[in-house]
């Protein structure tokens, strides 16, 4: 006889299982289908893709679940997409806002949330690498917003002027263009922004004018940025007097604000301003200034009641902690204050650089080093740079701070002779200091450098210089050629890298 506790034992163990999940086929199959209408074709923005399914039917239905999964590194990631009660339902409408390879599920639920499932086969959207505007963007941002954009794709604009300000802090991408910077314009139009913005990633081969941000008036550029072969004029740094100067530097870099680990090469910066420092370039933390001409930039007016700030062409902040500028020119250059072409804060080395006709009202017209700053001056060039303080008299450099002038030539053409001679007998060896009467120090000649064409500006040794050979004899002065430095530009073993 069955006894009532192996009934109960029964029993107990049939409502611990999960019930079954009842179906009841449709009348055409006894299957549950999924399948999408996307037909493979390129998407570069936000694209509706529709979903269907089989009618089936359960007992007790609760509702279709859909969801969508993309593969990354080899395995999928579901996300939820949709809860749908209806059970008469046989679609959905998802939108593919991303390139990759995707899959849709769809569950058929229970109302015990017992369910069965089906897949829809995968499907890739394909990833386009080249991205142009205005053929497929109208605005940078735009393309920059979108998830088509991956690390590693290029954003290319057309010829033309293109307006608009861009924070493309993020994705690691090249924006460039087709046609280079003289033709391919970006223009700002909003006040206190720069007009690109950029941490990550190249900005290669456009023109960038008429912005007014508050750090850097044309570009931003920190992190890892590389900003190259870019055309950027008619910027201006603009104040915030309400900002924490000593944490948000802003008015400086009316060209562009240079931080972190972020590389210039191969740019001319002309005809910017900034109300407080570096009219063409500020820079601070680890920045790399290259191969760019920094010519005709200026400080505007300080703020009412404040006193004018350094730098015509550049300013190194007194965050620096290596700023690095090699082979570049600064011509034309202008301050009120210290610094026409070079003012220096914090820490710096500045190598096979040429500074030819700078202006700084309060001294050092080519190059200033501010009180408690350190500046090493490798093999440069430093020509017809003047000053109006009749104070200092230091045309061409002044530092309140500690500089090593090593291989350089300071030179004032035939102006007249009004300088400082205590200043270079403490800070320089083997370099030429033309404007001076007598320099002390080991190597140091007192001469004219005898360039090829100063006027013309080019500062190449004539065969007949006696700064031919004439640097320091170390071997790691030497030049390129392993011949003994050449002082000047032109000298020592990036004396070759001009571009």
């Amino acid at each position: 006889m069955f006894s009532l506790r192996w009934l109960f034992v029964l029993v107990f163990i049939w409502l611990a299982c999960d019930l079954p999940f009842s179906t009841k086929p449709s009348a055409e199959e006894d299957l549950f289908l999924v399948t999408h209408d996307y037909d493979g074709r390129v998407i570069r923005e936000k694209t509706a893709i529709s979903i269907s399914w089989s009618d089936i039917t359960i007992e007790d239905f609760k509702e279709y679940r859909i969801e969508k999964a993309k593969l990354v590194a080899g395995d999928y990631y579901w996300v939820d997409l949709a809860h749908l009660p209806d059970s008469l339902t046989t679609s959905y409408v998802d939108t593919l806002d991303d390139d990759g390879t995707f899959q849709y599920r769809v569950r058929i639920v229970d109302k015990r949330d017992q369910y069965r499932h089906e897949l829809s086969e995968e499907f890739v959207v394909p990833n386009i690498s080249s991205l142009y505007i205005p053929d497929h963007y109208i605005h940078l941002e735009t393309a920059f917003d979108t998830k088509f954009i991956d690390n590693g794709d290029s954003i290319i604009f057309r010829p033309g002027v293109h307006p608009g300000n861009h924070d493309l802090l993020g994705k690691d991408v090249l924006v460039t263009s087709t046609h280079g910077p003289i033709i391919t314009i970006l223009i700002g139009i909003t006040s206190q922004r720069s007009v690109i913005s950029i941490d990550r990633g190249k900005l290669d081969g456009v023109g960038v004018q008429n912005g007014s941000g508050l750090s850097g008036g044309g570009i931003w550029a920190g992190g890892t940025a590389v900003v190259t072969n870019c055309f950027i004029r008619n910027n201006l740094a603009v104040e915030d007097l309400t900002a924490n100067l000593q944490i948000y530097p802003s008015g400086h870099g009316g060209g562009i604000f240079i931080t972190d680990t972020a590389l210039v090469t191969n740019c001319t910066i002309v005809k910017n301003r900034s109300r407080r420092g570096g009219g063409g370039v500020a820079a601070d933390e680890f920045a790399t200034i290259r191969n760019c001409i920094i010519y005709s930039n200026i400080n505007d007016v300080a703020p009412s009641g404040e006193q004018e700030y350094p730098g015509g062409g550049l300013f190194v902040s007194n965050h620096s902690l290596g700023v690095t500028i090699k082979n570049c020119r600064f011509t034309r250059n202008r301050t009120e204050n210290t610094g026409g072409g070079i003012f220096i804060g914090g820490l710096a080395t500045v190598t096979n650089c040429i500074m030819n006709y700078n202006y700084a009202k309060l001294g050092g017209g080519g190059i200033s080093v501010g009180a408690g700053s350190s500046l090493d001056l490798l093999n440069c060039s430093l020509y017809r740079n003047g000053s109006h303080n009749l104070f200092s008299k230091e045309y061409s450099v002044s530092s309140p701070g500690t500089i090593e002038i090593i291989n350089c030539i300071i030179s004032r053409g035939n102006l007249v002779d009004r300088v400082n001679n205590k200043f270079y007998s403490m800070n320089s060896v083997y370099s030429l200091i033309q404007e001076a009467t007598v320099v002390a120090g080991p190597g140091n000649i007192v001469a004219d450098p005898i360039f090829m064409a100063p006027e013309q500006s080019d500062f190449r040794l004539d065969p007949e210089s006696p700064a031919i050979n004439a640097g320091h004899p170390g071997n790691e002065y030497k030049d390129s050629n392993g011949s003994r430095n050449d002082m000047g530009a032109y000298g020592g073993p990036y004396g070759d890298d001009w571009e």
